[in-house]
């Protein structure tokens, strides 16, 4: 059999409805791979231990449709498709309880085996000195010889994303959308970059959204590539902390940055500190701990690292002024992500491309019936494509 025989039944597994991670992980160590649980009789599956009903009914739908898809767009675009028992297969993702069974990447995977990786996290929404210290810290750490692992969202992750390409270092994404789905939109260009200075890695098929429920189901991937996970900003309720308890479940370090009594976003992070969180203040403070176990990677700086952000390019989010109103997100951009939603949802959308709006206004402008507008809303919100707004008026995510 081929190896590309074989991975179609690794990503029939991982799309398998219900079937996450720690289940997959239980069928395989009774089976011992995909195949063999492809195969598998009903009455086999019922001996496996936490497996429901449904479990089982999904388990015996042996479509290989979305498998051949997902292959497809593979080959088309060049990205690349590993499951668990590939060598390429990272060795401390593997090591997690319920790792995923299949990986899509764009770039070099294989540079994670032996390199010192930092998790940074944080807020999307965070203060300006939130993200001016994720990217100097990120910064930090890869000129002293570490890798960033960040969710590539907006906020503190991209922040950590540049402040590491900016020191030359490595940067490994690891989304919660398909592989080919760049989210935010606006950051195609060090998408782009991340590709050719690491990897950008997903568990989820290409074409996949970023839908919301995703980046928890990702977070545990963010830490378990990780040494330890640095938390720059973070509310009390946030993804960063999610992602900080699947480190401390997987045992690995926990470091926070220490921010302002009186910032919501820092109340999370402080309380990590008051709970235990190493404390980390420049990006040395994070990476000393590994110092004797990576002598070859890991550099001391010899005197205190001097961090100037550089000017922001063109192309980069839009901020808002007094003076000029903000663009909006790029029309190709939103228009690859709404390639799988209905004509309706599209039309919507298209709709608040052009600003904010009421449902009448929507109604009056697509042509589209109550029921249709009210449905089509309903799951751009889902979706985090569009917000409601105070009045009942509906804009496009600020994240687009």
């Amino acid at each position: 059999m081929s190896p590309l025989d074989d991975i179609r039944y690794w990503i029939w597994l991982s799309a398998v409805n219900g079937v996450g991670g720690v289940k997959a992980e239980r069928l395989l160590k009774h089976f011992g791979d995909a195949r063999s649980i492809y195969f598998a009789r009903e009455e086999q599956l019922r001996c496996v231990s936490g497996l429901s009903g449904k479990n089982i009914a999904a388990l015996m739908n042996k479509g290989m449709k979305a498998a051949d898809m997902a292959l497809e767009t593979c080959r088309k675009r060049g990205f690349g498709v590993i499951c668990l028992t590939d060598d390429n297969y990272p060795t401390r993702l593997r090591e997690i309880p319920g790792p995923p069974p299949v990986l899509y990447y764009t770039g070099d995977i294989a540079a994670l085996e032996g390199a010192v990786t930092v998790g940074v996290v944080g807020s999307r929404k965070a203060s300006a000195d939130g993200q001016i210290s994720a990217r100097r810290l990120s910064y930090e750490i890869a000129c002293c010889g570490g890798s960033v692992i960040t969710g590539m969202a907006e906020g503190i992750d991209t922040m950590a994303a540049k402040g590491a390409l900016e020191a030359g270092g490595k940067v490994f994404g690891i989304l919660g959308c398909g592989i080919d789905v760049v989210y935010p939109a606006y950051n195609r260009k060090l998408y782009e970059k991340v590709a050719e200075n690491g990897a950008l890695i997903t568990e989820f098929p290409p074409g996949t959204k970023p839908y919301s429920w995703n980046f928890p189901i990702r977070n545990r991937i963010i830490s378990g590539l990780s040494l330890g996970v640095l938390v720059v900003e973070a509310a009390e309720v946030s993804g960063a902390l999610i992602t900080a308890d699947h480190a401390a479940e997987q045992g690995k370090d926990v470091f926070a940055v220490p921010g302002s009594i009186n910032s919501p976003t820092c109340r999370g992070s402080n309380k990590l500190l008051h709970d235990g969180a190493q404390m980390a203040q420049t990006g040395w403070d994070v990476l000393s701990g590994y110092e004797l176990y990576y002598p070859g990677v890991l550099r001391r700086p010899d005197n205190e690292l001097k961090y100037s952000p550089p000017r922001e390019e063109a192309d980069e989010k839009p901020r808002k002024t007094e003076k000029t109103a903000p663009a909006g997100p790029d029309r190709t951009a939103l228009e690859e992500l709404l390639r799988e939603n209905t004509a309706q949802e599209k039309a919507v959308a298209m709709c608040l491309l052009e600003g904010e709006k009421s449902r009448d206004e929507i109604i009056e402008q697509t042509g589209l019936s109550a029921p249709e507008v009210l449905s089509a809303l309903t799951m751009l919100e889902i979706e985090a494509t569009a917000i409601q707004l105070p009045g009942g008026r509906f804009k496009l995510s600020e994240s687009l």
